[in-house]
């Protein structure tokens, strides 16, 4: 509630302005009123209010004993000032003595020009220099008065002829506008301060506010209670030695950095406050590492709980290939920066963990990682979980209707594997949805936006099903603004067996046998095999070994016994020859191999649309 007073000197104008201030809708407004004039002391230190309404040399002296005070002045409109002299012309002679508060009033020179009669001026801002003002302009021949109701109660007392100058109604509507218009604004103020106090006592940080010199301006409770004094007023470099802090203030720059303070790790932001790009002041947050790394987990927790986390980082490869240390460095560079990335590879090569590794190192690792197949699913039952639907928009769908993955990676990262599996006519919705970064949901009228980072990932040269007509060109470069190459495992051999062994102890502890060494004969037998499968196919024969091995050292003869190495088809042979196969040869060769349609297409060096096109009529 804001406190409205009206100083009135005289009855009159206590009826203006009642009159005037009923006619506005008050919310939130108290309105008093008060009968003061002249500039007594004891009076005017007694006010209380946060907008106050005088005149004359009531209104400055209530500036000076108020400065926490809105005070507004009742202006002295032309009209007030010439109703007055019109009153001396018609009912005084003699020389005009004129009372003013400040010498922008009048010119004693142009009124004397308009009268045709004398006219002196004296200044006065207090009772007692209104008294004095009098007696100087009575010894330089004044014989009428004009002015405020001060000097109109003292020529009253000393029996002196005088005009009072009016408040007249125009000027009363006025300030009352003002006033109200002022307490209006003043509210809405209030009701920012009290909320923002609210939030700064309320959260769990501390923070301070420094001016430019690094004096303490404001600080919420929590600054106060952990460094154990009240910092308004105090110069923050006594209580909080941080040189970093001061550093920042100095060269007038935002900075983040993790410091000890008070013998607990802190990260501390410093950020400057700006008014019209003038640095006026800085803010300084402090966050206690444990705290921030317990919100982690708990985010992590929450995330993991929806299955919209990702698990791995670049820590988990091991390789000591040259060529696999230059892939995952160029991936590392990529995860700084937003644009889409399309990983290509063979399959079980560490695509999906390349995408997450990516996704933990960049900026968005706190956001969900939504990874969604391709192949999987239907173009129709693709469309809806990627985009979500409307309730009821379709048979079978829910009433209450489906967020899709895109909105569930809002902020995150969306992993589209097996991509040149999606449906063709699926591709132009997802390239508008890149282009715009906007979805519609199916059944839907409105768009959403989105705020999402896209990693693809195949198994197949996008270029070839692009001549084929099988997938858009624009929606691959829309996707492959940056591109990782995986490598077969077949080629980097350097890393077969450390990746091997590791597995194979990991499962040896999983399943509480006892971790066998490797002969030689073995290493060369993983060694020389081509794991076509890559490294998902290394990792289960690691665990199958862990499973049937009851041996001291692993030979390669056991190997071969337990299947652990056996290819099903000559994989060389094979892609030598894929164009000299009939679709009945294919068939066969792909029901012998084990394999997947993609992992199989794959090996040949083909599309998984083109071999199925080649073994439809087999495969029925």
């Amino acid at each position: 509630m804001i406190k409205v007073l009206f100083i009135v000197p005289y009855e009159e104008l206590f009826s203006k302005f009642y009159e005037e201030v009923n006619k506005f809708h008050l919310e939130n407004i108290e309105i008093v009123y008060d009968h003061i004039y002249g500039t007594d002391i004891e009076k005017l230190s007694s006010l209380d209010a946060d907008v106050i309404v005088s005149r004359g040399i009531t209104a400055r002296a209530v500036e000076k004993y108020h400065p926490e005070s809105l005070v507004i002045p009742i202006p002295m409109s032309p009209n007030d000032f010439t109703e007055a002299l019109y009153s001396i012309c018609n009912n005084y002679q003699g020389s005009v003595g004129i009372l003013a508060a400040s010498k922008t009033m009048c010119n004693p020179n142009h009124i004397k020009k308009l009268i045709g009669r004398n006219v002196e001026m004296y200044v006065a801002n207090t009772q007692e220099q209104v008294r004095s003002g009098i007696d100087e302009l009575l010894k330089r021949g004044c014989k009428i008065f004009l002015g405020g109701l001060t000097m109109s109660r003292i020529c009253e007392d000393l029996s002196l002829p005088y005009v009072h100058i009016q408040t007249g109604s125009n000027a009363v509507h006025n300030v009352v506008c003002d006033a109200l218009s002022a307490a209006r604004t003043l509210n809405q103020a209030k009701l920012r301060v009290g909320l923002l106090t609210s939030l700064l006592e309320n959260k769990d940080d501390i923070i301070i506010a420094v001016n430019s010199k690094g004096k303490v301006v404001v600080s919420n409770a929590k600054a106060d209670q952990y460094f154990n004094t009240k910092l308004e007023n105090t110069q923050f470099e006594n209580v909080c030695p941080v040189n970093e802090i001061y550093r920042a203030i100095e060269a007038g720059i935002q900075s983040e950095f993790v410091r000890e303070v008070k013998g607990k790790l802190t990260f501390i932001t410093i950020k400057p406050l700006n008014n019209d790009n003038d640095k006026f002041g800085f803010l300084i947050i402090f966050h206690k590492v444990e705290d921030i790394l317990d919100l982690e987990s708990k985010v992590r927790k929450e995330l993991r709980q929806k299955g919209l986390i990702a698990k791995y980082t670049f820590k988990d490869f091991l390789t000591n290939d040259e060529d696999m240390i230059r892939t995952i460095d160029k991936a590392k560079r990529y995860s700084l920066v937003d644009g889409a990335i399309i990983i290509i590879g063979e399959t079980g090569t560490g695509k999906e963990l390349l995408a997450q590794s990516i996704h933990n190192a960049s900026p968005r690792k706190y956001s969900p990682f939504v990874a969604v197949n391709c192949a999987t699913l239907t173009a129709e039952l693709l469309e809806s979980e990627l985009f979500g639907y409307e309730g009821c928009a379709f048979t079978g769908a829910r009433k209450e209707g489906k967020i899709g993955l895109f909105e569930l990676a809002y902020g995150g990262t969306i992993f589209l594997d097996e991509i040149g599996e999606m449906p063709i006519s699926l591709q132009a919705k997802l390239l508008r949805v890149l282009q715009e970064k906007e979805i519609r949901k199916v059944g839907g009228n409105s768009v959403i936006p989105i705020d999402v980072r896209v990693i693809s990932a195949t198994n197949e040269e996008l270029l070839n099903k692009v001549k084929e007509n099988e997938f858009r060109l624009d929606l691959f470069y829309r996707l492959g603004l940056f591109t990782i190459r995986t490598i077969a495992l077949r080629k980097r051999k350097c890393d077969i067996i450390p990746i091997f062994e590791r597995v194979y102890k990991d499962s040896c502890k999983k399943y509480g046998k006892n971790h066998c060494a490797l002969s030689e004969g073995a290493k060369s037998l993983l060694e020389k095999y081509s794991w076509p499968g890559n490294v998902r196919e290394l990792t289960n024969s690691a665990e199958r070994l862990a499973v049937l091995s009851n041996s001291e050292i692993v030979s390669a003869a056991e190997l071969k016994t337990f299947d652990i190495i056996e290819p099903l088809f000559d994989e060389d042979k094979i892609v030598c020859k894929k164009n000299d196969f009939s679709p009945k040869e294919l068939y066969i060769m792909f029901k012998n191999s084990g394999l997947s349609k993609n992992e199989f297409a794959s090996t040949l060096g083909m599309s998984r649309s083109t071999l199925w096109r080649k073994i439809a009529q087999y495969d029925s």
